[in-house]
């Protein structure tokens, strides 16, 4: 957690929902507490990329986002499998990533004991998997008996999906989730598909509109045209647009601007020194670069730099190594100071 201004703040729910030994998790305990160190916030963008974990570590963490005062914006930015899905629906907008993907099925353990202990599990797991479908209805309004069927099936939902089937608001177009294949199977984020019982074989995106804009907003309600409205197709230029919709228009600038103003930012953040001909190029020439593609760019070249210092280093040692032996007991000092002079030179030394 991080606060990027004075009242919002950034969460990243990244790897297992619990403690774990393994790797990254996030556990309702150190949720909590560093959540209340952030102190009054207005806005929490939650970041979430999990499979799950915990049953009780994510109803706990969903509470605590439900119950701060802070408005909270859910981006499910890879997926939101099992318990993680539950987290996501504590926000007041939940945002799907291109290509992300949500999971929901039942919720399991393991258990010992005689017949009875089992059957006793058995019943604890329907009453756990009734609080779950108790969150799911009250933020999709599927009826409670779908939503069971889809806990049974282990139900995947591409971004589009989740937005259709309510668990979601819109599909975030400007980030991309990492999918490929290997020897392990399908692989999202680095974690195999194969370990979930009903993992989809192929992960189909979202269509991408032309026009991006129609992407970041959640689909209209159909209301009956008037006399006023029809006749849209005849707007051509982009004058009688803002004739038209100049409300409509201003937003649209004000969001681009609102961009550009959040790219720039982004860009200086990451600028090296040595690099102000290529930050300058993606800042004002070439107004389509990320920072993250600014970022590959500058590592390419710095990769390259060191490739080409290597080599000049193999070559000037070369000349050394064509000096013969002259039977001087001092020639293998000799041979050591002109090697140390050389790379004093490269230092920029004497």
């Amino acid at each position: 957690m991080e606060k990027t201004s004075e009242k919002t703040a950034t969460i990243n729910i990244y790897g297992e929902i619990g403690e774990s030994f393994w790797g990254d998790s996030t556990s309702a305990t150190s949720f909590a507490r560093e959540l209340s160190s952030l102190g009054e916030v207005d806005e929490l963008t939650v970041c979430i990329n999990s499979p799950g974990g915990s049953v009780f570590d994510g109803l706990a963490i969903r509470s605590t986002l439900v119950n701060h005062p802070a408005k909270v914006l859910v981006r499910v930015e890879g997926w939101a499998a099992s318990i993680a899905s539950v987290i996501a629906m504590a926000g007041d907008e939940i945002e799907m990533a291109l290509g992300s993907m949500m999971m929901i099925h039942n919720p399991l353990t393991f258990s010992v004991g005689e017949s009875k202990d089992l059957r006793k599990m058995a019943d604890v797991l329907d009453q756990v998997r009734d609080s779950l479908v108790d969150v799911y209805e009250e933020r999709t309004g599927i009826d409670r008996e779908e939503i069971i069927d889809m806990l049974d099936e282990e139900t995947w939902m591409d971004a589009q999906t989740a937005v259709e089937k309510g668990f979601a608001d819109r599909v975030e177009v400007d980030d991309v989730v990492n999918i490929v294949a290997s020897a392990e199977g399908l692989q999202v984020n680095g974690v195999p598909m194969p370990q979930f019982k009903n993992a989809p074989v192929t992960f189909e995106q979202p269509k991408v509109a032309e026009n991006p804009i129609e992407n970041t907003l959640p689909p209209a309600p159909q209301a009956q045209q008037t006399n006023d409205e029809k006749g849209d197709d005849d707007v051509k230029t982009v004058e009688e647009l803002t004739n038209k919709y100049p409300n409509l228009v201003n937003e649209i600038a004000e969001n681009a601007r609102k961009d550009e103003r959040e790219r720039m930012k982004n860009i200086e953040d990451i600028a090296k020194p040595g690099f102000e001909k290529l930050v300058a190029k993606a800042k004002y020439e070439e107004p389509s670069m990320t920072a993250e593609s600014l970022a590959v760019q500058m590592i390419k070249e710095e990769k390259e730099a060191v490739e080409n210092q290597m080599k000049d280093i193999h070559s000037d040692a070369a000349a050394l190594n064509q000096v013969g032996n002259t039977g001087d007991p001092l020639e293998p000092k000799k041979k050591t100071s002109a090697l140390v002079d050389l790379m004093n030179q490269m230092r920029g030394g004497q």
